[in-house]
């Protein structure tokens, strides 16, 4: 039992032992005029604020004169003598602790106390989150503290305040797992949370997909006939449906709906958006036809569009997003762009370049993402001289272009052989204040190795190893496609071979493939036979380019009959060629056949 259960409200302190005694008299005379002392028999000397700024200025003597239990005494009345200037007593309950005092579950009432009745409460959070993490408080438990804040004072109102602090203490401290704790320890106590309590707690538990704790503090609310808000049901919803429960998340709305809470719109976006991330956007679409005139917003027809748009059905994205117009939701920029993004990917650039103006017609804005997603698209496809007036148009119009953007340009230009312009474009992202990463080092590393010039690409390798960027697999792999086309395999391709194992970067099945092409073209068959042996002893030969690359260099050196035996037994492992080297090794055999 704590000492400071037994404790009594008080007024004065009385001190019997001479050492106290002389302190406080030599207290009493720097705040009064006139003193009046015995040193035989106790003394009572009554507490004021006066006392109490004197005592912020004493030595550590303070603590080494009394006893604890009167020192707690001291320290709890003076808070006391300072709760209507709770900035002040907890300046002061600070100062005391710097000065050595340890305080206890007594003096740590009543500042909380204090904070609770002024209803400070962030810096009441802001306590709590220092005693839970610090090593010098809290030698009593949580019930403890709240017996203390009761005890004769049943009418204490500001329980639930100290309940929501103590909740989000521990969460500003990342211990989830003792919030839940202290909520159950203090239920059990007969404590009688708050529907804020409970949502806080809910939701924080719904964020580390603990659906078990969820429910639990559910079934706590129930117990105690707290009444579940919209957002109460809100949170069981996300945290079912986190947990792919979807069926029990359908229930769960039903239940909100019979028990008179309307859903919100959080509530249904949630549930579609669940729908649509565990891969039903059908099932999504038709319930959200269902309560289309319940002031559904864009972002539940996004989250369905998206899903559709991932998985590359643009007619049933569409339907959405004439849905959408019919019920006079204005779509946004997200809502063109995942239809552009597709419609780029499959090649559809007419209807990609239709959906562009529609959106300037009904005034949506366009963004860097459709921006890059237009100017990838066009580029992609060939359709270069579009793709970079369509750049240029983006540019002109002020709008914030990322690297993404300038990278997709640089593309277009290396694609024509224009290294110049993509080196202006490189720079003048660099002077927007954008930091070039290995992607444009990559990009113009093709470009350069499109139009022979390796050295260039070469010094380019050089310059991102320079700036403290690591070239990946991608960057090796193009280079040394440029290096293995140009006729300049020998001592090059063993260089870029030997920076690739001391930089960390293991080639791959493409890397050998390349190697491998590259040998057969300067007439280094037998080369090539060696290391097509080594890696199939390996057991890495069977990789479709490596597989690809020795066929073919078969067939370009006439031996049809090697490239088809190597096929053949191959094919029976189960390894395939590329769709290119099959239609080569057809005609090569069609062509044997003729002759």
């Amino acid at each position: 039992m704590f000492l400071c259960r037994k404790l009594k409200p008080f007024n004065n302190c009385y001190f019997g032992n001479a050492k106290s005694f002389l302190f406080f008299c030599d207290v009493w005379n720097k705040t009064s005029s006139s003193s009046s002392t015995t040193a035989s028999n106790p003394v009572c000397i009554p507490f004021s604020s006066a006392i109490s700024a004197v005592l912020m200025e004493s030595s550590d003597s303070l603590f080494e004169s009394l006893p604890a239990a009167h020192t707690s005494l001291l320290v709890a009345q003076t808070l006391t003598n300072l709760k209507r200037k709770p900035e002040i007593a907890l300046a002061i309950f600070r100062c005391f602790q710097e000065q050595g005092f340890r305080h206890d579950i007594f003096t740590c009432s009543v500042i909380i106390r204090i904070l609770c009745d002024s209803g400070q409460r962030k810096k009441l959070v802001s306590l709590l989150s220092e005693m839970l993490s610090s090593n010098e408080y809290l030698s009593f438990d949580l019930s403890a503290l709240f017996d203390v804040l009761y005890q004769g004072n049943s009418s204490f109102d500001s329980l639930p305040l100290l309940f929501d602090s103590i909740i989000k203490a521990y969460a500003s401290c990342n211990r989830g797992g003792l919030a839940v704790e202290a909520f159950f320890e203090l239920t059990k106590a007969g404590y009688r949370p708050s529907l804020k309590s409970c949502n806080f707690l809910m939701n924080l538990m719904a964020q580390g997909s603990d659906l078990e704790m969820v429910m639990a503090v559910y079934h706590c609310m129930k117990r105690f006939k707290i009444d579940p808000s919209v957002h109460t049901y809100t949170i069981l919803i996300k945290a079912t449906c986190s947990s792919g429960n979807l069926e029990r998340a359908s229930n769960i709305l039903e239940e909100m709906v019979q028990a008179g809470v309307t859903p919100d719109l959080m509530a249904y976006t949630t549930f579609i958006g669940a729908l649509c991330e565990s891969g039903k956007p059908d099932v999504a679409f038709d319930f959200l036809k269902i309560i289309r005139n319940q002031g559904v917003n864009s972002l539940a027809y996004n989250k369905v569009i998206s899903a559709f748009c991932k998985q590359m059905r643009l007619e049933e994205a569409e339907k959405v997003l004439e849905t959408m117009l019919q019920q006079d939701v204005m779509p946004d920029t997200f809502s063109y762009n995942c239809l552009i993004k597709v419609l780029c990917a499959k090649g559809n650039l007419l209807k990609a370049a239709y959906l562009l103006k529609e959106m300037e017609s009904a005034g949506i804005p366009h963004d860097r993402f459709t921006a890059t997603f237009i100017v990838q698209g066009f580029c992609k496809f060939e359709q270069i001289c579009d793709a970079l007036q369509h750049f240029k148009k983006f540019k002109d119009s002020a709008m914030f272009l990322d690297g993404a953007a300038y990278n997709a340009a640089m593309c277009a230009w290396c694609k024509i052989g224009e290294m110049e312009r993509a080196m202006d474009l490189f720079q003048e992202m660099i002077d927007q204040g954008l930091f070039p990463d290995k992607m444009h080092f990559t990009t113009l590393i093709y470009g350069y190795c499109c139009i022979g010039k390796i050295d260039s690409a070469q010094n380019l390798l050089m310059q991102m190893l320079n700036a403290k960027l690591e070239p990946d697999l991608v960057t090796y792999n193009v280079l040394a496609s440029g290096v293995c086309r140009n006729g300049s395999f020998n001592q090059e391709a063993h260089d870029l071979l030997e920076l690739m194992w001391e930089r960390g970067v293991a080639p791959n099945a493409t890397t050998y493939g390349i190697f491998i092409e590259g040998l057969c073209r300067q007439g280094s068959l037998e080369e090539a036979e060696i290391l097509f042996k080594e890696l199939e002893g390996r057991g890495i030969a069977q990789d479709t380019p490596i597989f690809s690359s020795m066929v073919s260099g078969y067939l370009e050196h006439g031996y049809t009959e090697k490239a088809c035996e190597l096929f053949i037994r191959l094919v029976k492992q189960g390894t395939f060629v590329s769709g290119f080297t099959f239609s080569k090794l057809i005609k090569s055999a069609l062509y044997r056949e003729e002759f």
